[in-house]
């Protein structure tokens, strides 16, 4: 006899569970699924119960379509067109530019603290970390010594750095805002390309697309260097973290993934 229900097939009676439960190995059987190891069924908090789950959000987010969004603010989202450097309001789908007529921007972060867009100009001779306000203004050149080919960085709003790859130079390097103090945090890396930040641990991460390509993650200072991902990697490009959830996303320019 099924512990749920039955339904005549042509090989026989056959045993099927209601949703969330599973049928056991005994085939009559049906057991409780736990949604919640499943990845993606809540936004954030899942509380597994029997035969089913509930979703919730953490302190600063509101549930709205099953997923947590943010109370305060709208997200930004900040992007190159090599010669531009645009936002979006994602709530709203606003476009709006930051700056234009630029010579070839790579990389872009964002300092929410200090409302301002930082981004990588990579035109050759005049390599530059470059700074300027949400609409453009107060433009400034923070670094313009010491770059080959800055690629992508990332604003540490908290200790006020900022943290870039170099792909010529080989090496993952921190400077102050200001621009006036800089330091070469890991060399000899093959070919380094995305950084990103995990402020709750301290740690930098970026992606090494060379031979042995990887996502590694340091501590701020540039010590305790350790591989977090090495297998199934081609061209790791693109790297985020999501601090919430502590879980690291990359794009691989080659797979054509988001993993």
């Amino acid at each position: 006899t099924c512990s749920h229900k039955c339904i005549h097939t042509p090989a026989g009676p056959t045993c099927y569970c209601q949703p969330g439960y599973s049928l056991g190995a005994d085939k009559t059987s049906c057991g409780d699924v736990d949604e919640c190891k499943e990845f993606g069924s809540c936004s954030q908090g899942c509380e597994n119960t029997v035969g089913s789950f509930i979703c919730s959000c953490m302190e600063g987010y509101v549930m709205q379509n099953n997923s947590c969004l943010a109370v305060r603010g709208e997200p930004l989202l900040f992007f190159s067109t090599k010669s531009e450097v645009r936002g979006l309001k994602v709530n709203s789908m606003e476009y709006f530019p930051v700056a234009t007529n630029l010579p070839y921007v790579i990389g872009i972060g964002f300092d929410s603290v200090g409302g301002r867009v930082y981004w990588t100009d990579v035109e050759a001779g005049k390599e530059t970390l470059v700074s300027a306000g949400l609409d453009g203004s107060g433009m400034v050149s923070l670094v313009t010594n010491g770059l080959d080919m800055p690629e992508d960085l990332v604003v540490d709003e908290i200790n006020r750095n900022i943290y870039f790859t170099d792909s010529v130079r080989k090496h993952l390097a921190v400077c102050s805002l200001t621009g006036d103090a800089c330091s070469v945090l890991v060399s000899d890396i093959e070919q380094p390309r995305a950084v990103a930040i995990h402020h709750n641990k301290r740690l930098v991460l970026y992606t090494d697309w060379g031979t042995k390509p990887a996502i590694t993650m340091v501590a701020m200072d540039g010590s305790n260097k350790k591989d977090l991902v090495s297998d199934g990697l081609v061209w790791p490009n693109g790297l985020t973290v999501d601090e919430i959830l502590d879980r690291v996303y990359w794009s691989d320019a080659k797979k054509d993934t988001i993993e």
